[in-house]
């Protein structure tokens, strides 16, 4: 995640309505990094922009639907989180969306905001751990090739110059 307090979001749905109430509202919310799909092919098109979210639907009416997008999504990239939407109140798509990589599903109601925002929310703060954990690990390679360059050094030192040691 490049800043991850300004996420890229990618909102994806073929409903022209829904996908402007979700800009809307996710503006409102102060996400303003936002690009708007009305099809999984175009998303698909524009990863390279390295997206941090995509609120994903999922009954698509295009050549492909959202579990199509979501499996190619993960085939590419392991940086950017789905969320899946759905109408459907139905268990089977929960379950079908998480097994295909999803991170979370939200039917979109009228509390679908409210639970996208803690979603997002809870995102940020797991890639800024993650961001966190990885500087630490590159920070622990750094002081051992430190410590071997200069244990290295010591070593050529006291090789060609002994007499600096006595």
């Amino acid at each position: 995640m490049k800043n991850p307090k300004k996420p890229l979001i990618f909102i994806v749905d073929d409903d022209n309505a829904f996908a402007t109430l979700a800009k809307n509202e996710m503006q409102n919310m102060n996400y303003t990094n936002l690009k708007v799909f009305n099809s999984g092919e175009e998303c698909l098109k524009n990863m390279n922009l390295k997206p941090d979210i995509v609120l994903l639907d999922y009954a698509l009416n295009n050549s492909m639907n959202g579990l199509e997008v979501l499996k190619k999504i993960n085939s590419m990239t392991t940086r950017t989180t789905v969320i899946m939407l759905t109408a459907y109140d139905k268990l089977e798509i929960a379950i079908d969306s998480i097994k295909a990589g999803a991170y979370d599903y939200v039917i979109k109601s009228e509390t679908a905001f409210e639970r996208i925002a803690n979603l997002i929310r809870k995102i940020i703060r797991q890639n800024e751990l993650r961001l966190a954990n990885e500087q630490l690990e590159f920070g622990k390679k750094l002081v051992i090739i430190i410590l071997l360059l200069v244990l290295i050094g010591t070593s050529l030192i006291y090789y060609f110059f002994p007499d600096i040691f006595n």
